[in-house]
């Protein structure tokens, strides 16, 4: 290989290095624990109930713990982007197996941003219909958005009982 073309490639090899060692390092890459990791360190290491956790279990804990899932936060987009990363490690299951897994990781374990996410965001989250997940978008824009848990609840048709159950997981 000559110098002409050995060293485009190393530029762009160096070039994607360095820019995951920064992602890698990135307060945002390795976020910090939080109540998920602390219900499963106490039920030993295991998942929180809900459908889509058997296959979850199954399809992660062949490669790592399952800590890997319940000892960090994410956003529904920073999930999908493990995803992606499991799958081109060599993660496999059906297309119904990986939908039932990210059903179940929104559901269970994905932050739920109320001041940003879409209504189809919101309805994995958080468990709404579409009318609910609409009537939230709608209260941010009229309501110049959400700043606690009580802003939430007080959105037309969504239940308090299950915002509450669910507030550690929201950012704002």
């Amino acid at each position: 290989m000559s110098h002409r073309t050995f060293y485009p490639v190393f530029t762009i090899c160096a070039g994607i290095f360095a820019i995951t060692l920064v992602y890698q390092t990135h307060p945002l890459a390795a976020p910090a624990p939080f109540p998920a990791a602390a219900a499963a360190a106490a039920q030993g290491g295991t998942l929180p109930e809900g459908e889509g956790k058997a296959i979850t279990e199954m399809t992660c804990s062949a490669c790592h713990s399952i800590g890997y899932l319940t000892e960090s936060t994410r956003t529904v987009m920073q999930w999908d982007e493990i995803f992606m990363m499991m799958e081109s490690y060599g993660a496999t299951a059906t297309k119904d197996q990986w939908d039932q897994i990210h059903k179940y990781v929104y559901a269970q374990l994905a932050l739920i941003d109320v001041n940003k996410y879409e209504p189809k965001d919101l309805q994995a989250t958080l468990g709404v219909d579409e009318k609910v997940a609409g009537a939230i978008v709608s209260y941010r824009m009229a309501n110049g958005g959400f700043k606690t848990v009580d802003d939430v609840k007080k959105v037309e048709g969504i239940d308090p009982a299950k915002v509450d159950a669910l507030k550690a997981r929201f950012v704002f």
